[in-house]
């Protein structure tokens, strides 16, 4: 492997995803000399970490970006938007953020890293990698599943402004809705009333990793992080599920604390697809609640895209 084949970019190491793919790498043991932390305006400068290394933030452009074969892309959707396109055309650029996700000629990456692709990727919504992950265990035809999604679907600017509102209702002051559309903080939305909703954009991303799409309803709610599913399925007994489960996700775990993971809150920080409350439905076929760091989920599908472009196993 060549030395430039060594070398990764994260874009936005100082932000949510960036952080967390930042210590990915770094765990999977990708030495710190290839791999380059970048970002714009007041990021650059920083000093942060990799690994146990002392690492200050550089600046990214045009003409860096396109040193490196692999850039991940996990800030803002205006720098992901303004240097993805230069980066692909040089090597692979992965875009963490979803930003690009309607552009023309985008590929996703796939659960297991996409080996095959390379260009512009997309690392799905953290709903489709927690429907994919249970559809491949289970038949989700004729399924129905009501989603919950957190503001930090958004980025980091949903959540800020999560913060923001919740402190200005209490405050009993002004609510900011730049990022939403609308006051989101204790409130709960359909989230097909916006103009590219996620349910569609999973239902679509689902249908291109070749997993059938259960019938889907998304909502958007005052949870900063994680995503939670409430998902019937018709045709499958409680034993059926529970079997099938077994292979794809944890069910009825705890935390360190000895806590239930059934909620966003809970599973925070924990990686793979979390299941309790599996029950029977009296008219048939089982219900059962599903909860991912949408953050976890998205990092290590991004780990598992640049293990495939640089020819590592894990």
């Amino acid at each position: 492997m060549s030395a430039r084949a060594n070398r990764v970019a994260i874009v936005g190491p100082s932000h949510v995803l960036g952080s967390d793919l930042k210590d990915r790498l770094a765990a999977a043991g990708y030495p710190g000399d290839a791999v380059e932390l970048l970002d714009l305006d007041e990021h650059v400068g920083l000093l942060t970490e990799y690994g146990e290394e002392a690492r200050v933030v550089l600046e990214a452009a045009d003409e860096t970006l396109t040193r490196f074969e692999v850039v991940c892309f996990c800030g803002d959707h205006q720098t992901t938007e303004r240097f993805a396109p230069a980066a692909a055309a040089a090597g692979t650029a992965i875009d963490c953020t979803g930003s690009l996700a309607l552009e023309p000629g985008v590929d996703l990456v796939a659960p297991d890293g996409s080996p095959t692709l390379s260009g512009l990727l997309v690392v799905p919504q953290a709903g489709t990698l927690l429907l994919a992950g249970i559809g491949s265990a289970l038949d989700l035809a004729g399924a129905a599943c009501s989603l919950a999604l957190p503001a930090s679907d958004f980025s980091d600017a949903g959540t800020n402004e999560l913060s923001e509102q919740a402190a200005a209702l209490l405050n009993f002051g002004e609510s900011p809705d730049d990022v939403f559309g609308r006051r989101l903080a204790f409130d709960v939305w359909p989230d097909a009333t916006r103009p590219h909703g996620a349910g569609r954009r999973i239902s679509a991303e689902l249908e291109r990793l070749g997993v059938t799409a259960p019938a889907i309803h998304a909502t958007r709610g005052s949870t900063f992080h994680g995503v939670a599913a409430s998902l019937y399925l018709p045709t499958h007994s409680p034993e059926a599920v529970r079997a099938a489960l077994a292979e794809v996700a944890t069910l009825d775990g705890h935390t360190n604390d000895n806590e239930p993971v059934d909620s966003p809150a809970r599973v925070a920080g924990l990686d793979g697809i979390h299941a309790a409350g599996l029950r029977e439905d009296p008219a048939g076929g089982s219900w059962v609640w599903l909860t991912v760091d949408n953050h976890r989920a998205a990092t290590a599908t991004a780990l598992a895209a640049v293990d495939a472009r640089l020819g590592r196993t894990a």
